[in-house]
């Protein structure tokens, strides 16, 4: 009865907005059992708007914090303790571990803080307030497509406010883009460093770090702003450590 008051309540655009989900995913394979059990199931909610908006950073400070020794030494422990995946991602996709550890550092500080929200709420909830809504679209295909693939309930998946997953904080749309199964276990778990690692090099160099690799970091991230130069600063703070 909720969602179908709910559903009653939604504006046309949002109406319109979930629509064309249903139309990609009967696309991608999905019946329309499956379809309507997703929208009407009583884990599927619409959160606030404050709760989705962007989160302002201080990157002053934050990068200062970032460069404190314990900070950089718990970078060179986690590549130590990893050293193999580490090697053979830096050796595949040509992205210095050093980089790698230093996107995991600023994402989730090496997976203790990768979120709690239910990933597929934060992507409806974007359609709900029509905001970001091709973005919004795209991700909520992708996030059942990727719960399919794994074989999992999507709302068993869990990441920041923002819907980003795992270890390296990747968007549904890119694990299934640049997702690697790093120890064949045939699945791509961004909670499990084997994959994480490889997955987050491979985004970087199809986004030509070889090349550029500020340009790499402001795609990983979204924004020009801070993220890039306090990466870069992080890498060699743990290069120049080890």
């Amino acid at each position: 009865m909720i969602q179908l008051l709910l559903a009653a309540s939604l504006t046309h655009a949002a109406q319109t907005s979930i629509l064309n989900v249903k139309k990609q995913l009967k696309k991608q394979g999905f019946t329309q059992t499956q379809i309507t059990k997703f929208f009407t199931d009583s884990r599927l909610k619409v959160f606030t708007q404050k709760k989705i908006a962007a989160k302002p950073v201080d990157w002053e400070a934050y990068q200062s914090a970032l460069l404190q020794k314990p900070s950089v030494d718990l970078g060179i422990s986690f590549i130590a303790d990893h050293k193999t995946a580490f090697e053979a991602a830096e050796k595949t996709y040509g992205v210095p571990k050093e980089m790698i550890a230093a996107i995991m550092r600023v994402e989730t500080n090496f997976g203790q803080y990768t979120g709690t929200t239910v990933v597929p709420n934060v992507f409806y909830s974007f359609l709900v307030h029509n905001q970001k809504v091709a973005w919004a679209q795209s991700n909520l295909v992708a996030t059942l497509v990727y719960a399919r693939n794994e074989k999992v309930s999507p709302f068993s998946l869990k990441g920041s406010y923002a819907g980003a997953i795992g270890f390296p904080q990747f968007l549904p749309s890119s694990i299934l883009t640049y997702g690697v199964d790093g120890n064949a276990d045939k699945k791509v778990n961004l909670f499990d460093v084997p994959d994480a690692i490889p997955s987050l090099a491979n985004f970087l160099a199809k986004h030509g770090y070889a090349e550029n690799q500020t340009k790499a970091l402001t795609s990983y991230y979204g924004s020009a702003v801070g993220y890039p130069d306090a990466a870069i600063a992080y890498a060699k703070a743990v290069t120049d450590g080890e």
